[in-house]
């Protein structure tokens, strides 16, 4: 008997080492599901500096500092109150040059102030150089006192700075302000060479006569050699 359940643990072994075998093999069939990892949110309990918070000249009131911005907890909040301003300013210091592509921007939901405008800029000086990012379009409406913003391209700086212009109440306020590298979203790379190699389709090929002249020549990334159409109408 031992020897009948030892055989069929071997057995099954080698059928499940079969089957992922298998799975590796294009076109088997079968469908190997891999997760994507979450991005990380690269603002997360980093370091920040602001315009004004609520508190500032006393200290004694940890309610609405600029580290609640970034706490990772959507019931806190930075809020800018006390300056008398219409606007206000948080800078996440992200430690290095880091690359990145989105942001999730979660503004307070009191709606005693309303987000008339406001701009992201980045730059590795923390106190000058900013590069604008993302400027709010006019006539702005958050919902639900959120936004996601996504650039065309991915930038790379270690200060992010946004900027919120708010109408009502004097205090710009944020509960987040996330910052992602998304490997999700469609980017493509600088200064690569998108047709080199590639399969190609040319309206004369005399490769058969003139094998250094074929179509391929024009994607074989080396200026030395090229493609031609000798005899066609057109070159």
């Amino acid at each position: 008997m031992k020897r009948e359940k030892k055989r069929a643990n071997v057995f099954l072994k080698g059928a499940l080492a079969a089957l992922m075998a298998l799975s590796c093999i294009p076109g088997s069939g079968l469908t190997t599901v891999v997760e994507a990892a979450e991005p990380e949110n690269l603002a997360l309990n980093k370091n920040v500096m602001v315009s004004h918070y609520f508190g500032q000249e006393t200290g004694n009131d940890q309610r609405f500092i600029p580290s609640h911005a970034v706490d990772g907890d959507l019931s806190t909040r930075w809020a800018s109150e006390g300056d008398g301003q219409n606007n206000g300013s948080l800078t996440v210091d992200l430690g290095s040059s880091t690359a990145f592509n989105k942001f999730e921007i979660y503004f307070e939901e009191s709606g005693t102030a309303t987000v008339t405008d406001y701009v992201i800029e980045g730059s590795n000086n923390a106190d000058s150089d900013f590069v604008e990012l993302y400027n709010a379009p006019e006539n702005l409406n958050v919902q639900d006192a959120h936004e996601t913003v996504e650039l065309s391209e991915t930038k790379t700086y270690q200060y992010v700075r946004i900027t919120i212009h708010v109408n009502g109440y004097p205090s710009a306020s944020l509960r987040e302000f996330e910052i992602y590298n998304d490997e999700t979203a469609s980017t493509t790379p600088v200064d690569v060479n998108l047709a080199q190699g590639k399969t190609i389709t040319a309206s004369r090929d005399v490769s058969a006569s003139y094998g250094n002249l074929a179509p391929s020549k024009a994607v074989d990334g080396d200026d030395s050699t090229r493609w031609s159409a000798e005899a066609g109408p057109t070159q």
